[in-house]
């Protein structure tokens, strides 16, 4: 019964911190995300202007 109750409280433990990383690491997955969605565009953008107009 004690390794079952041990067992439970790590995978609580777990589950708290996956929770918290996830927090952290989606924000910033998106922050990179939209940064590369960003200078995509800005390279379109600018490929379609000439060297002499840059």
């Amino acid at each position: 019964m004690r390794r079952f109750a041990r067992k439970v409280n790590r995978m609580k433990k777990q589950n708290d911190f996956m929770k918290k990383l996830l927090t952290l690491a989606l924000p910033i997955a998106f922050q990179q995300f939209m940064l590369a969605v960003v200078s995509a565009s800005d390279a379109l953008m600018l490929g379609r202007l000439s060297q002499d107009a840059l």
